[in-house]
Order: structure tokens, then C-alpha cells, then sequence
């Protein structure tokens, strides 16, 4: 006669059959009304087979003859990931294994179940990326501390998330399609262990076969062996069984075989695809493997349900995504500058909005660290990978390692991809790469809490890089900092943002340079050696990086001798003149159209040393004539052009008190008078610059008014 069972909370159609002594198949039948065996609720009323006639839980007289006497009936048998033994559990020992998993797993496996419910936080938040660090912004970081604490109360994680945890992988064979973990003193030294790989062929002799493992002949070895007998739904003496099949696969996935050679095991461990390491172990907890991560007795595959469509590879115990973020108004980026020199007043400017196009893989202890820590969040809803910067935690606090995993300086992440910039100085305003992430990425120093970016440059490899606050990319809330290689390929992106973050400051002091690195006298100097070797600046940036620091710093070693004798002098300031006339022609990629006051300076340095001449007494007057006239119409307003005369000479410091020789110099360069730059100083007095489309000459048309255009 059936009995019936009421489903309590935290059960699962396989533990109450396996508890009931039957199958899951025998519960499905006797329960049609289940179609998906892992939903069962609490209060349903399931029907349950009648008991079985033979009962193998006593020791009596006339027992069966191969059972040996007063044995332990074995319930379960338990695979632990990597090794090379089996566990045997009676049904007491059963019902505490299903308790020291759900202790272990409860936490992760209640955070993932409810992540997609979430509230993420304040998209249009106020706050500054350097002000949110850290803090506790949205239920998702929330949760993540509290899961955290309550995995290190129960001992599963230990304080260093980098060394390895004490928890232990586990499959049940039997009754749990999951794989799952526990606490690894849990399972030391338990008393019925079963080694599959002896290599005493004696004592494997029987069961032990080119072909794999015969059922039959094992289970009489174990149960001899440990003085125990099987449940009679548990060993199917069939060697094509699932438990069977299970083994087999499971003893090729170890390499556990004494019979095939070293090409045939790796083939075998390719075909399971599962990775027993500790590091593919514990990343596959941080994702809630318990939760997702099933395998296929009879095929002894390892399938990751819930997380193949987000490109999870748990098997190998990686994560992989590709995202662009941010999703809103937190990708805009504020620089500060100072009013009247770097000791002035501080103020701040909005250099736009950036999007990084970021590619994220994540695996072994650094990657579950990024993973269960505040940092990253991964979801695949909807088969869609995401990957969150959330808050880290703070000093002092347990995991704290984890600060800055995803900067792609720890083994275990890469992170690879693009910073986006809308470029306003092109026609076409769209998204431009504007340097790379992950490409020969060195150690961030930190920005300080005032700073959300600077441009530095590296004497080593010769290229520029954008050191970043993660809450850029990230969002507010994220920490730590990382370094994005400018290619040469991307330099014209570089200048063009460059340019247009002086230009919003009115060409004053930005602090968005590194001084440590002079990145700033490292921009200039490019400018400059471009336009005198006559090169694109890409192909300047690619000399850079290719020859070293040294190839600029010779060129202006030579340019400084040069200068030094007046035939040299002629001679290079016409190969700059013609030079400047050519790279108008490239419009957006103009260099000169981008280049600082400082770089304009000691342009009309070299252009107009002969400025007492009489303009037309040499051949190569006039063209440097109309180079120097395209240096002031590539004037942006007053501040570009008064910052570059007070810096014309060799150094190109500023020296105020020369500005007025200084325009008398040049405008007599170019044949006009004193009555000329009036009315030009008329017309562009008080002029800031408006940088939006490509850069225009003469913008407000000083030039024109005064015959210069």
C-alpha cells in the first residue's frame, strides 16, 4: 500500500527518495503531476511506493549468503572532485551529509536565487566616483557583505579569499544530479573510503579491465573489503546503469586509468571537460555551482545549465563576458584645473562621457575572489552576461584582497577590451577608441581622491596611457585604478580629447596631466617632433614606441644645434613651415589644429627668427610667412593665443613681460603693423573657446578682419 509525504522546506524530490528507500523515477511515476522534478514546494502531498519486501537495514539469521554479517547498509555513494576515492554513506550519515551541504551552500545559493530582484542602486547618482568608493550603495552590494560574513562565520571561506578554502567539491552518484560542497574536515578520515586507483593488479583483478570498470565485480571488492552491503535501488549490477556509467567516466576524468596510455587519458579528461583543480573548484562555488551545475550520470558529463547562455565555462572554472559600460549619466568624467597657474583656485569641468567595451575573464582564486567579493557581479539572466562594479569593502574587513581584481594585474583576471570616447572634434560624433585595456598594462599607482583620471607617460615603452578610477568604468561604488595603453593607432583620439579638455578650461592649468611622468611636455614634444619630420602622428606615436624616448629627444638635441647657426636655422624653419602647410590639408587630423599653446610657441620660435628681414628676401619667406599665418588662425581664443606669445622662445616657458615685443615679432613676420593687431586683439579679446565639431581656423575671424585669412 502507498504512503503519502507532506514536502517540507529545503527538501528535493531526490533526498525524499533516497530518505523513502526508491527512486526518483518511482516518484515521478507515482507523482505525474511533478513535471520538472526541481520544483517541489513546501505543503505538497506526495504519494510514496509501498515499502520494499526485502529489508536489508537488519542483521538476521538467513540473511543473504554474500552479504557479509551485521553490515552497514550503503545508501549513497560520493565522488570527490579530483581524487581518487569513493565515500560510502549509510542513510544516517546520508541525512547529515544533506545538512553540511545546505550549510555550505545555503548562503551563495540564496544570493544568486534572488540577485535578479536586486535593486542595483542609484543610476543618476550624484556622487563622484572617488566619493562612492566603497561605500554601500544598492541592495546588491548589501547582500554581497552580509554573504560574505555569514560564509566567513560558518568557516566556509577564510579571511585571505586568495588561499585555498576549506570546502571540498562532491558529487552524489546516487541521489543528487548536483554537483555540491562541503566543509573538507567534514569528510577527512572517513572510515569507508574506496580507492579507485590502486595499481596492485591483484587487488583489482576482477573488476578492473581495459574496458573500465566491471559493476558487478566492484561491488563485491567494496563490499568484502569495508563489511557492507548496497540498498537494493542504489547498485544496479548493470554495467551500463547510470552508477556504473558514472564511474567509468569519473575514473577517466581523474586519469585514474592503469591501462590506457598518456594520450588516451588526456582525451578522456577532454571528453568530461571538467577541471579538478582547486582554483576551477572554488570559482565554480563563487558562480553557485551547487545551484546550476549538474552531470549527466549515464553520459558523466558536467552540464551548467543555468549559466552556458552567459558563457560561464564552469567545468574549467572561467568566466567569460563581454559588456560595454556604463549604462548612465556616471560615465561622465570631471577633471579639475587651477585659475592663474597651478597654485590658483581650483575649479572643475566635465570632459564628456566615456563607455569601455571590456571583456572579462575570470577563473581560478583571484576570479572567484572578484566573483563572491564586492567587486564584480556576474549575471546571466536572461542569457545575457553582465559584469557590475559594486562597492569594495573597507579596510580592515575580511576579503579585503580582492581591491582592485578586476585591474587586470592579478592572475586569475584579464580584463581586455576599449575605452570609448564620443569624439566632438570629429564630423562623424561617435564612439572612438581611445585606448586600450589590458595591453602591457603596468601597475596603477593610485589617482588620490581628488582625481578620476590623468594622462601619464611611460620613458620605458615610450606611450601614453590614461590611468582610470574603476568607478568610471564601472560605476560609483567601484575602487582601485588601472592603466589603459594609448596605441598609436588611437594617438589622433588621444590628442583630439586632449585638445578639447584645454580648450573647455580655456587653456589653463589641467590637472589631468601627470606631473610625475610629464605627461603634458611629452604632448607638446610630440606635436612639435611631428610637424618637423613631416610624419603623421601616428606614425610619430609608432616612431616613439618602436625607438624609444630617445629617437624625440635626439631630434630636439639636433633642432636646438641647428638653431644655433643662422644657414641651419633657415634651412629647418622652411622644413617646419612647409611642413605646418601640408598638415593643414588633413583637417581633423591636422596637428597643429590640436597642439597647445606651448607647442604653437616654439613653432613661432623657429618660424620667425628673422623676423627684421624683409619678408620677401629669401624664396622660403613667404612660406614661412604662411605658416606663421596659420598658426594664428588656429587660435581658439584670446587665452590660446596670449598664452602662446608670452611663451615664444627657445624653452618655451611663459615670460609675460615679453609679450608685447613678442607680437610686435611676429605681426612685423607677416607684414602687418601694430594697427593690425588691434584690430585683431579687438576682435578676439575676451574669446573663449567653443570646441564642438572639428576644429575651425580662425573661429571668430580675427585673421580675416585684419587681412591675415
Amino acid at each position: 500500500m502507498n504512503s503519502e509525504y507532506t514536502v517540507r522546506s529545503g527538501d528535493t524530490l531526490s533526498a525524499i527518495a533516497q530518505r523513502h528507500q526508491t527512486t526518483l523515477s518511482s516518484l515521478m511515476r507515482l507523482n505525474p503531476a511533478i513535471e520538472n522534478p526541481d520544483r517541489i514546494f513546501p505543503g505538497q502531498l506526495l504519494k510514496l511506493p509501498a515499502a520494499n519486501e526485502a529489508d536489508f537495514s537488519n542483521c538476521e539469521v538467513g540473511s543473504i549468503a554474500q552479504e557479509p554479517p551485521c553490515s552497514e547498509e550503503i545508501v549513497e555513494v560520493v565522488h570527490v572532485t579530483g581524487s581518487d576515492e569513493l565515500i560510502l554513506l549509510t542513510e544516517a550519515e546520508l541525512a547529515e551529509w544533506v545538512e553540511e551541504e545546505e550549510f555550505v551552500c545555503g548562503p551563495i545559493t540564496e544570493f544568486y536565487g534572488k540577485l535578479d530582484g536586486l535593486d542595483e542602486g542609484e543610476t543618476d547618482s550624484e556622487l563622484g566616483v572617488s566619493e562612492g568608493e566603497g561605500r554601500l550603495l544598492s541592495e546588491v552590494q548589501e547582500e554581497k557583505e552580509r554573504l560574505i560574513d555569514e560564509l566567513e562565520a560558518r568557516s566556509v571561506l577564510t579571511n585571505d579569499m586568495q588561499s585555498i578554502p576549506p570546502i571540498t567539491e562532491i558529487k552524489r552518484l546516487a541521489g543528487n544530479k548536483h554537483v555540491t560542497f562541503v566543509r573538507s574536515d567534514k569528510i577527512a578520515n572517513h572510515p569507508r573510503r574506496y580507492s579507485m586507483a590502486s595499481r596492485d593488479r591483484e587487488r583489482s583483478k576482477g573488476w578492473l579491465t581495459e574496458n573500465g570498470v566491471d559493476p558487478a565485480k566492484l561491488r563485491d571488492a567494496i563490499r568484502s573489503e569495508l563489511n557492507i552491503k548496497f540498498n537494493a535501488t542504489l547498485w544496479e549490477p548493470d554495467k551500463n546503469g547510470a552508477l556504473m556509467t558514472t564511474l567509468n567516466k569519473f575514473y577517466d576524468e581523474a586519469s585514474w586509468s592503469i591501462w590506457g596510455d598518456a594520450e588516451a587519458r588526456r582525451e578522456a579528461v577532454d571528453e568530461t571537460g571538467f577541471d579538478a583543480s582547486a582554483e576551477a573548484q572554488f570559482m565554480r562555488f563563487a558562480a553557485g555551482a551547487a545551484a546550476s551545475g549538474e552531470f549527466d550520470p549515464r553520459k558523466g558529463k558536467v552540464h551548467f545549465q543555468a549559466k552556458a547562455e552567459g558563457q560561464y565555462a564552469l567545468a574549467q572554472g572561467k568566466v567569460e563576458v563581454e559588456k560595454s559600460y556604463p549604462a548612465n549619466n556616471r560615465s561622465q568624467v570631471r577633471v579639475t584645473y587651477r585659475l592663474g597657474g597651478p597654485d590658483g583656485e581650483r575649479k572643475e569641468v566635465s570632459l564628456g562621457h566615456f563607455q569601455a567595451k571590456v571583456r572579462a575573464a575570470l577563473s581560478g582564486f583571484a576570479g572567484a575572489s572578484a566573483l563572491i567579493a564586492a567587486n564584480v557581479e556576474v549575471n546571466s539572466s536572461n542569457g545575457i552576461p553582465e559584469l557590475k562594479g559594486v562597492a569594495a569593502r573597507k579596510d580592515g574587513q575580511g576579503a579585503s584582497v580582492d581591491g582592485g581584481v578586476f585591474a587586470g594585474i592579478r592572475a586569475g583576471c584579464e580584463l581586455a577590451g576599449a575605452l570609448l570616447w564620443t569624439d566632438v572634434l570629429s564630423r562623424k560624433s561617435q564612439w572612438q577608441k581611445l585606448c586600450e585595456i589590458g595591453k602591457k598594462v603596468e601597475g596603477a599607482a593610485g589617482l588620490g581622491g581628488e582625481f578620476q583620471i590623468r594622462l601619464e607617460f611611460s620613458d620605458t615603452t615610450g606611450k601614453f596611457y590614461f590611468n582610470v578610477h574603476a568607478g568610471i568604468v564601472f560605476g560609483v561604488g567601484a575602487s582601485g585604478s588601472f592603466l589603459l595603453e594609448v596605441d598609436p593607432s588611437n594617438i589622433v583620439q588621444m590628442l583630439h580629447y586632449v585638445y578639447k579638455a584645454l580648450g573647455d578650461v580655456d587653456f589653463r592649468h589641467l590637472e589631468l596631466f601627470d606631473p610625475v611622468t610629464d605627461a603634458f611636455g611629452w604632448y607638446g614634444r610630440l606635436s612639435v617632433y611631428a610637424l618637423g619630420t613631416g610624419v603623421n602622428l601616428s606614425l610619430a606615436a609608432a616612431n616613439l614606441a618602436e625607438q624609444g624616448t630617445q629617437t624625440v629627444i635626439s631630434f630636439f638635441n639636433d633642432l636646438s644645434i641647428a638653431l644655433s647657426s643662422s644657414l641651419d636655422r633657415e634651412r629647418v624653419a622652411l622644413e617646419f613651415a612647409t611642413n605646418i602647410i601640408s598638415d593643414n590639408e588633413k583637417g581633423e587630423e591636422s596637428i597643429l589644429r590640436h597642439s597647445p599653446p606651448e607647442a604653437k610657441a616654439r613653432l613661432l620660435f623657429i618660424l620667425t627668427d628673422d623676423f627684421w628681414l624683409t619678408p620677401q628676401l629669401f624664396d622660403g619667406t613667404r612660406t614661412k610667412v604662411q605658416a606663421v599665418s596659420l598658426i594664428l588662425q588656429s587660435m581658439q581664443g584670446w587665452r590660446d593665443f596670449e598664452e602662446t606669445i608670452v611663451r615664444i622662445n627657445e624653452s618655451a616657458e611663459p615670460f609675460p613681460q615679453q609679450f608685447d615685443e613678442n607680437v610686435r615679432r611676429v605681426f612685423s613676420f607677416i607684414g602687418k603693423n601694430l594697427n593690425d593687431y588691434r584690430l585683431y586683439r579687438k576682435v578676439l579679446h575676451g574669446q573663449r573657446a567653443n570646441l564642438v565639431g572639428p576644429v575651425q581656423l580662425d573661429p571668430f575671424s580675427a585673421c580675416k578682419v585684419c587681412g591675415i585669412a
